[in-house]
């Protein structure tokens, strides 16, 4: 039989002002849970933008560079981190693993190349959990290192090889969440894929597998924790935004269309006579709660970006003898921002900047790149949201 509620009778006063409280309670934490994004599954279209006097800034904090900086960080950093201390932790191209204050000094190396505890072949990416440790992921070593704010390690273990992916969630339980295309017979077709220690534990990101082959079946996805726990996920080839639980349960998606927006397989030029397509770059969850999602474009000068004509040393027969290079990257590109309320499912504002910018440090803060007199320059900007009223 269907659970009933009994009526109330006039020997039960206490018992059903209780079962009302319980009642309006259990509505409240529901309404609450909704506005966090935690409530049922809902897909909305996102409207907006819908402040049209909010006004986006890049103020500068930091910039890394220096003699020391310059051979470490080779052609550009791949991953810049700012951690709770408010220093940086920086891969550089070839594998270095560089630590800077707060002001951008170089203080030393935080491993060096080995096997061992505290070594590293090949790091690539780097997250923060929800205690303020930093998660490196070694793909030489198919190893996780995790360090504290300090850079101390505090521990490590394996992880599956086939996690070679652009940026990835820690869960709560310590475990990490990737979207990546891997080969392994059960995950084949889905976007996500948890750990469970060094193995896959579950894939997910729809009802079944997409067949290989499909178009669907290599959709990749930007990730970024949330602060209610779980993470935001974010397709490269559309405007769909996903919250998700750390067991990959969808709780709602957001939904929208910008025209500058799409992802492509070409970011860069392939003449000087062709702007450089739209790059996704990623996404964060604000300390304020608010989302931010970056999108690299065509500077406005991008014509002015590529070098001289030079030998081809790759030639190929009956190809052009020379080529050229895009050698100033803070001209070919800038970079287009929105901002997300995801409570009203609305596009705040947008802003667009001349920067080079080529990933989040942290959720307030991104990293742009560029070439000064053959020297790598890497700079550290908060993006500062202004509201009217100065709100």
């Amino acid at each position: 039989m269907p659970d009933q509620i009994p009526p109330a009778t006039p020997c039960q006063p206490q018992m059903f002002v209780r079962r009302v409280l319980v009642s309006l309670a259990g509505l409240t934490v529901l309404a609450i849970a909704t506005l966090q994004g935690q409530g049922p599954k809902t897909g909305t279209t996102l409207k907006g933008p819908t402040c049209p006097k909010c006004r986006v800034e890049l103020r500068l904090v930091a910039q890394l560079e220096g003699d020391e900086a310059g051979g470490a960080l080779g052609a550009g950093p791949i991953k810049v981190l700012r951690v709770p201390t408010g220093d940086f932790f920086v891969i550089g191209e070839h594998g270095d693993f560089m630590r800077y204050n707060s002001r951008g000094k170089f203080v030393g190396l935080l491993g060096r190349k080995g096997e061992g505890p505290g070594e590293y072949r090949n790091p690539m990416m780097m997250a923060l959990d929800d205690r303020g440790r930093v998660h490196v992921l070694d793909h030489g070593l198919g190893r996780r290192t995790v360090l504290d704010a300090g850079g101390k390690v505090v521990g490590s273990q394996r992880y599956p090889p086939d996690f070679f992916s652009r940026d990835f969630h820690v869960t709560r339980d310590g475990e990490i969440v990737v979207s990546a295309l891997v080969r392994q017979p059960a995950a084949i077709g889905y976007s996500f894929h948890r750990t469970a220690g060094a193995r896959i534990a579950a894939s997910f990101g729809n009802e079944s597998a997409i067949a290989p082959g499909s178009n669907k079946s290599i959709v990749r996805f930007a990730l970024a924790s949330a602060r209610v726990g779980g993470f935001w996920a974010l397709r490269l080839d559309s405007l769909r935004i996903e919250l998700r639980k750390d067991d990959g349960t969808l709780v709602r998606h957001l939904t929208g269309a910008l025209p500058w927006f799409p992802y492509v397989a070409k970011p860069t030029p392939s003449s000087p006579t062709s702007p450089p397509e739209p790059r996704f770059i990623g996404l964060v969850e604000r300390s304020d709660g608010l989302l931010t999602l970056s999108t690299m474009v065509a500077g406005t000068r991008w014509k002015d970006a590529w070098g001289p004509p030079t030998p081809d040393p790759f030639r190929a027969p009956g190809g052009a003898a020379t080529r050229r290079m895009i050698t100033d990257p803070e001209l070919a590109y800038g970079v287009r921002m929105i901002i997300v309320e995801p409570t009203s499912a609305s596009i705040l504002t947008e802003g667009r900047f001349d920067r080079n910018i080529v990933g989040f440090a942290d959720q307030d803060h991104v990293v742009s790149f560029g070439v000064t007199n053959d020297e790598p320059v890497v700079k550290v900007w908060k993006v500062v949201l202004t509201r009217p009223g100065g709100n």
